[in-house]
């Protein structure tokens, strides 16, 4: 299931093919882990491909793509798909959300949110915002849209799991 992160076997087609992509792309780099096929099933070879994966970077070795497996392989995915150079700190946002982000706030964190919402200003110009580094009124009102958009609360907290699905998005766009 795409909401909390966990995609097991017989899964949303659409969630596993993202999955799948990222473990193709990981394995060019790394090539203990199998390259997959990219057909939504999550199959023996899917789960091969995520079990080399977790034993590479140190995970319980299950198969299963839980919360941290999905965390490390997107942002591995991440880090060869775009140069540092081009990351404007996507990897460390994803590391350093362990704790909600929410209005008054100021830190590095916010500004890098800031700029992904400008990037994905392209769908909705309400996304646009300021580069100020502060979580302001006009940042919370553009994440509030954007948790509508994602079928979420619109509370305007910024957590872990909206910030991935916002860093997906903005991967998207980008290709």
């Amino acid at each position: 299931m795409i909401g909390n992160n966990l995609y097991f076997m017989n899964d949303t087609a659409r969630g596993v093919m993202e999955i799948q992509k990222w473990l193709r792309t990981v394995s060019r780099t790394y090539p203990q882990i199998p390259s997959v096929f990219i057909d939504g099933i999550y199959g023996p070879e899917t789960r091969s491909a995520i079990k080399a994966f977790q034993k590479l970077v140190g995970l319980p070795v299950t198969g299963i793509t839980d919360s941290a497996t999905f965390a490390i392989l997107f942002s591995t995915y991440l880090d060869l798909l775009i140069p540092d150079s081009e990351l404007i700190g996507l990897r460390d946002i994803l590391s350093l959300i362990s704790n909600p982000i929410s209005s008054g706030e100021q830190s590095d964190t916010v500004y890098h949110i800031q700029a992904v919402l400008r990037n994905i200003a392209v769908l909705d110009n309400n996304l646009m915002v300021e580069l100020t580094g502060i979580y302001d009124k006009e940042t919370e009102e553009a994440i509030k849209l954007l948790q509508r958009l994602f079928g979420r609360n619109d509370d305007g907290i910024v957590t872990a799991d909206l910030l991935r699905d916002i860093i997906r998005l903005n991967t998207r766009i980008m290709e």
